[in-house]
């Protein structure tokens, strides 16, 4: 009763909303309630308690962008920060390549965001009160610079700020707000402001799914296997994990979706395969570990240390968060064996403490890296997953 409750709110809200945007706006909109409302009316009982679970571990799990913690100080941003919701230091009314949101991840809305980021996690441990005047800029600010980016045309500007950094800064604002979120999604909140603040923390958190738009059949529905396979935008370090680049799994959890969760747990463990020359067009994922122990990014490119790690690092991420849950399931053989296929391989670009030039993105730079390269996921698979090695 309570899902349904919501989506009737979340019905009327969309009423209120739809007025004022543009084609781009109403998009992002449009995607919000589509799959916020699959989400709510996904009967899988166990499955909804598991997603609950796991958005308190999300709030508990205190998420922050620690690389930017001494970049930002909270009586400065309190002071630049105007009661209409905008930052007096950013200029957002230039909205494409040149501004607002630049693909090389600058511009307004990203810096926005991450401030809103810092202030949401000052919020949860008191520092800002949710009864001060900076608590109600704050939510005109998660709502001022959303429709900034929303607005956006839906090109390739979109590729990297929109898919990555904004919606990561949206989705864990969400979380370490979870009891005001949770407050306004029951029903019982009269708080309209705070109501379409959580909104728009959910439209722009989706933007990790829906965004950059790939002009094929996937944009109809972005819950389908096909849109994490053989393209650059989806695959490798780009496409799955908990907390990472991409935060496909968060995000499909702050909307509660069954649906997406199931795809998920399904393109994790299929990603944990290879590629070859010969299989390039029929493989799983066209880039990651290649059939010689090797690793491709970026189309066939050697990128043996990068992509292939950063990604099966992220499906791993994802497969040992649904172990206790009824998504749980052990690693294929072909999973094993495709990460020792790695682990030998790679030892052939690795000697004494040097990786040897070419590749990876260094290119060139030889220099000591103390130990080999994908260490952290061997000790991700011995940690997580050593019941699926032989002895």
């Amino acid at each position: 009763m309570k899902h349904i409750f919501l989506l009737s709110v979340s019905i009327a809200c969309n009423c209120i909303l739809m007025s004022g945007y543009n084609d781009e706006a109403q998009w992002s909109v449009d995607n919000y309630y589509r799959y916020n409302r699959e989400g709510y009316t996904e009967s899988a009982p166990e499955k909804q308690e598991f997603i609950e679970r796991y958005r308190r571990h999300l709030y508990d799990a205190d998420t922050y962008a620690g690389g930017v913690t001494g970049k930002y100080s909270l009586p400065d941003l309190t002071a630049l920060l105007h009661d209409d919701g905008r930052f007096s230091d950013l200029d957002d009314s230039m909205v494409g390549p040149n501004g607002g949101n630049a693909a090389n991840s600058g511009g307004a809305v990203q810096e926005a965001y991450n401030r809103i980021w810092y202030m949401a996690h000052a919020v949860k441990y008191g520092k800002i009160g949710t009864d001060s005047p900076v608590w109600t800029s704050m939510l005109k600010a998660i709502v001022h610079y959303g429709n900034v980016e929303i607005s956006r045309k839906n090109d390739w500007t979109r590729f990297h700020s929109s898919c990555f950094a904004i919606p990561k800064a949206a989705t864990f604002s969400y979380f370490l707000l979870l009891p005001q979120m949770d407050a306004a999604e029951s029903g019982e909140c009269q708080d309209s402001l705070l109501s379409e603040a959580c909104r728009m923390l959910k439209i722009i958190g989706l933007q990790t799914w829906t965004q950059p738009v790939r002009e094929d059949l996937t944009d109809l529905n972005v819950v389908q296997v096909e849109r994490f396979r053989n393209h650059v935008w989806w695959v490798g370090g780009n496409g799955l994990g908990t907390d990472g680049y991409r935060c496909v799994f968060p995000a499909a959890v702050m909307i509660r979706s069954v649906a997406m969760i199931d795809l998920l747990a399904y393109v994790a463990r299929m990603g944990i395969s290879t590629t070859s020359q010969p299989t390039y067009h029929t493989s799983f994922w066209n880039e990651g570990f290649t059939a010689d122990g090797a690793g491709w990014g970026h189309g066939r490119q050697c990128l043996i240390w990068g992509y292939p790690i950063h990604g099966t690092s992220g499906a791993l991420e994802i497969l040992t968060a649904l172990k206790d849950s009824p998504w749980q399931a052990r690693l294929s053989r072909e999973n094993v064996q495709t990460l020792m296929n790695y682990f030998r391989g790679g030892n052939f670009y690795y000697y004494k403490g040097y990786t040897i030039p070419c590749l990876d993105r260094g290119s060139m730079s030889y220099g000591p890296t103390g130990t080999i390269p994908y260490a952290g996921l061997l000790n991700q698979v011995l940690t997580y997953w050593s019941d699926a090695l032989t002895p």
